[in-house]
């Protein structure tokens, strides 16, 4: 009699740890898609920083050929300074940051 219950008590123990194995699998398989869906989003994030770059590289060289507009009324037409070049921005950037 003592024997079946120690049988039966390692059964219901194997069942209890099968089954927090299968939980266990459970949230890694959950944990592994999310981990897929949010490296995702980062390569989604690399490339819109990329091309937000590249149209901000587009602006700098944009703003390198065109003269600044002249807001004051007291200065001369002709006297119109050119916008800071692309080195000048990146430079304010990094000092900034």
């Amino acid at each position: 009699m003592r024997v079946m219950l120690e049988q039966g008590e390692v059964e219901q123990s194997i069942d209890d740890k099968s089954h927090k194995l299968f939980n266990i699998r459970d949230e890694l398989a959950s944990l592994s898609e999310q981990a897929r869906k949010m490296q995702y989003e980062i390569n989604q994030l690399y490339t819109e920083q990329a091309e937000n770059m590249n149209e901000f590289l587009l602006l700098c060289e944009h703003f390198d050929t065109c003269p600044k507009r002249n807001f004051n009324p007291n200065k001369m037409a002709g006297d119109v300074p050119l916008a800071p070049s692309v080195i000048n921005i990146f430079t304010s950037i990094i000092l900034s940051t």
